[in-house]
């Protein structure tokens, strides 16, 4: 009997512990299971590692960079990249993850170093693993997370996007030359240049796509040389005037006179107001400066004043599209005297209305002086008071200051004066030919862009 107790509370014994380790068995599969599956970062945010004092400061803009992170392809990079010579060899990056820690975090370098990271006090060293394509530079590094449930591991590359080339540069390339050397006045009309040439009075037109120079050279007829430097496009057509009648061409080849206007075309100025443009026209009037403003049609006057201080000629003109306005640069006054102010033409309050702007400009005014709107600033090439030509920016010619040697033309340019100078759509500088001495004009053609308008 006793030996069947026992083997009875042997059984019972056994089936007890059984269903203890079973039981026991059944909780850790439990545990393993819910353990997160959640490697994925979350946020990423990084500050330089100073050298010393002075990379205290450069390294600022790092902390305050933006960081994106690509799920899909795993990748980490900054929003906007860093400035040109950026330099940082070891960051301290804050990362964060899903509610549970991950059980390991590695930065993995080339030829599969790994190096275990824990806290943002840990450097991470970003150049032992540099990639590069044209514009930017890639310094980068591989970050392993491998989840709570010690099975599913991510690993992303963490960018840093530095500019390659410094944004406030321009780069200059020379183009094709122009077909001929003379006066030049060259326009941009729907993607296509006009390069219109005098040379001793006889007038030729060279046009070629803006996206690849070849050019195609006619003769004009029908325009006076006189009227050469006022060669302007509106509307579908262009237009010029020799101070006595106005002329009109469609194609710019062919020319006919339209109107016996009186003065000198200054440029088109829009009316926002009441949809309709008006010709600006100065005119020289029993020794009086005269402007006048027409209709579009060039011949039905609106309104005249008189305006001695304007240049009668030797001006350059652009139009300021954002503003509606034109800026009228340099050129030389009724009494001959040569002028560096910029004048304002623009609607205010419904009327037109003339404008100088003179204060603290660095150059003098001169021949050849030649002006450009670009980046939303008016830029002037123009006469240092050492006697050489320079180039120069104003917020729309006020606080005139010369640019930085980075943004000067090419070295190798002919140095000339009087050059036409565009901007395209795709926010490129062309200057065209220009005057090298009193007798000699350049064939040369140029293209720049500043680097920070790459598209």
């Amino acid at each position: 009997m006793k030996l069947k107790h026992i083997s009875t509370f042997f059984l019972i014994g056994s089936i007890l512990t059984g269903t203890f380790l079973s039981c026991n068995g059944s909780d850790s599969e439990s545990i393993s299971s819910t353990a997160s599956a959640d490697a994925q970062i979350y946020s990423f945010s990084a500050k330089s590692i100073a050298r010393n004092s002075q990379d205290t400061a450069h390294f600022a803009i790092l902390g305050k960079s933006k960081f994106i992170i690509d799920q899909a392809n795993h990748l980490i990079y900054n929003v906007d990249s860093l400035p040109y010579l950026f330099d940082t060899k070891k960051i301290a990056a804050t990362i964060n993850f899903s509610s549970s820690s991950p059980s390991s975090t590695q930065v993995v370098y080339p030829g599969d170093s790994i190096v275990d990271w824990s806290s943002s006090t840990d450097s991470i060293d970003f150049m032992l693993y540099p990639k590069k394509d044209n514009t930017l530079e890639f310094p980068q590094v591989r970050f392993k997370v491998t989840a709570a449930n010690g099975n599913t591991s991510i690993t992303y590359t963490i960018k840093l996007l530095i500019h390659k080339v410094d944004p406030d540069s321009i780069i200059w390339k020379r183009e094709a030359d122009l077909p001929q050397a003379g006066q030049n006045r060259s326009l941009l009309v729907d993607g296509n240049i006009y390069a219109f040439v005098d040379n001793g009075g006889t007038i030729t037109l060279s046009k070629s796509s803006s996206q690849s120079i070849s050019w195609s050279t006619y003769s004009v007829a029908g325009l006076p040389s006189i009227a050469f430097s006022t060669i302007n496009y509106y509307k579908g057509s262009f237009y010029a005037t020799d101070g006595a009648f106005v002329y009109k061409s469609a194609d710019g080849t062919t020319w006919s006179g339209v109107g016996a206007k009186p003065g000198k075309i200054v440029g088109v100025v829009p009316k926002a107001e009441t949809g309709r443009d008006s010709v600006f026209v100065m005119v020289r009037q029993g020794g009086a400066n005269i402007y006048v403003e027409l209709e579009s049609d060039f011949s039905t006057t609106i309104d005249s004043k008189e305006e001695n201080d304007f240049p009668v000629d030797g001006y350059s003109v652009v139009f300021d599209e954002k503003n509606s306005t034109l800026l009228v640069t340099g050129g030389r006054n009724k009494d001959g005297q040569w002028s560096n102010s910029t004048w304002y033409i623009e609607y205010r309050s419904g009327k037109l209305q003339v404008i100088e702007v003179n204060k603290l400009v660095p150059f003098d005014g001169a021949e050849g002086l030649v002006s450009f709107f670009y980046n939303d600033r008016l830029y002037a090439w123009a006469k240092e008071p050492e006697n050489d030509f320079k180039l120069y920016s104003s917020d729309r010619g006020m606080n005139w200051v010369s640019v930085p040697a980075k943004q000067y033309f090419d070295a190798t340019a002919d140095k000339v004066t009087g050059q036409a100078i565009l901007v395209d759509d795709n926010n490129y500088i062309w200057t065209f030919g220009g005057a090298i001495n009193s007798s000699t004009n350049s064939k040369q053609i140029w293209r720049g862009r500043l680097n920070s308008l790459n598209k």
